[in-house]
């Protein structure tokens, strides 16, 4: 996780290098702009068998036109979704499934297989509840 300043405002990327190409002398790599203003970084998780990544962060909430908001914590637990493949004309590319709705993730988990996501979310201060995903397809590419 990458922290640095864009026009006096913080910003944050996650980097990613793919050591398995076989170019001599410099090393693939791509950057996951977080389109958030993260307050905390809690972790990354990758899944090599289908090549996704997870990065859950804690971030201000960002309410839409005429939302209300009904707790006091201005800061919401979100996961953001990402799927890397290996192109031949593109190369290493990395695009973006999605995001769990959920906004209390403490945890997050994949399958072996690679096709089951799964969210630990803090309810209350002794109840977790476990939600369970299951990605069918992320493109029409593969």
């Amino acid at each position: 996780m990458n922290e640095y300043l864009q026009k006096k405002t913080t910003k944050y990327n996650v980097e990613l290098f793919d050591t398995t190409s076989s170019t001599t002398g410099s090393i693939p790599h791509q950057q996951i702009v977080l389109n958030r203003e993260v307050s905390e970084f809690k972790s990354v998780v990758f899944e090599p068998h289908q090549g996704k990544v997870a990065i859950n962060v804690t971030a201000r909430k960002v309410l839409e036109a005429g939302q209300k908001q009904f707790s006091n914590d201005p800061f919401v637990s979100v996961v953001d979704l990402y799927q890397i493949k290996t192109d031949s004309l593109l190369g290493f590319v990395v695009k973006k499934v999605g995001s769990p709705s959920s906004e209390k993730v403490q945890e997050i988990y994949f399958s072996s297989v690679g096709n089951i996501f799964c969210t630990v979310d803090k309810e209350t201060a002794t109840r977790y509840s476990l939600n369970f995903y299951m990605i069918n397809k992320i493109s029409n590419e593969g």
